[in-house]
Formats: structure tokens, C-alpha cells, sequence
């Protein structure tokens, strides 16, 4: 369940209040430069980008995002946990967010807050089988039943 289009709907408020969309077209333009590079594997040009676009709007969901994404591919999870962290800071309902969060919490060994993070995934969206999934492997790294 994506958590970005509160930029649509910010393009669509401004266009039809008149006010200058300028500002906004630019943040979007990194944020999806930021997606290109992390999907050609060029993970340093996404930071560059998702920094960029934090330049213009510090409140910038989807650039803490893919920033996250950025650091997370490359390994650097603390890094990429603190990009979540400001991503839920500015909605604390991202599902995206809480996933990626607990994915790289796994990867540092710290099962117990991935679990407190799937579990957020799972109010979120109680349909999700991914996270459902991942509740279930992290109870059993837990030893504990469901």
C-alpha cells in the first residue's frame, strides 16, 4: 500500500488554486530521477537526487524513501533506518515505510524491533500477505508461536 501520493494531491490543490507548481514539479522530478537510478543500480546518483529534492521540500516523503532504498541496497542499514524514521516522522502511517524499516532491523540482527515494525505493517493493512509472511519468520527467529 504506496504512501506517495500525497504529492498528487498537492499538484492537483495547487493547479486548481492557480498557485505556482514550480517548486513542486522540481521535488518530484528527484524523487523519480531517485527511482531511475535505484532500479539502474546507481545508488550514490539516487542519494544525490533524494537530497536535492530534500533541499526544496525537508518534508519530502518519497526522498527519504528512496534515499532508505539507496543506503538499504547497499548495505548500510542504520543509514537507511534513519531515512525510514523521517519518512514515518512525516506519516506515520507509510506501510512502506514500517516494511523497509523492519527489513533492515532484521538485517542488523534486531529481531524484536522488526517485529514491533511488521506489526505496524499488519494495522495498517491487515490483508497483507507479505507482512503476514514476515510476522511468521520473525516469530520463529523469536522462537515464539503465533
Amino acid at each position: 500500500m504506496p504512501c506517495f501520493p500525497q504529492n498528487t494531491h498537492k499538484a492537483i490543490a495547487l493547479v486548481k488554486s492557480g498557485t505556482d507548481t514550480s517548486s513542486l514539479a522540481i521535488e518530484m522530478s528527484y524523487d523519480n530521477k531517485a527511482q531511475i537510478f535505484i532500479n539502474l543500480k546507481k545508488y550514490e546518483e539516487a542519494i544525490k537526487c533524494a537530497d536535492m529534492a530534500l533541499e526544496n521540500n525537508p518534508k519530502d516523503l518519497s526522498a527519504y524513501f528512496f534515499k532508505g532504498r539507496s543506503f538499504d541496497k547497499q548495505g548500510k542499514y542504520e543509514e537507511a533506518i534513519k531515512c525510514y524514521d523521517k519518512a514515518l516522522e512525516i506519516d506515520p502511517k507509510c506501510f512502506n515505510a514500517w516494511y523497509n524499516k523492519a527489513a533492515n532491523l532484521y538485517e542488523l540482527g534486531k529481531i524484536k524491533e522488526a517485529l514491533q515494525c511488521i506489526e505496524e505493517c499488519i494495522l495498517l493493512n491487515p490483508n497483507d500477505q507479505d507482512a503476514k509472511e514476515k510476522k511468521k519468520l520473525l516469530l520463529e527467529k523469536l522462537n515464539i508461536s503465533n
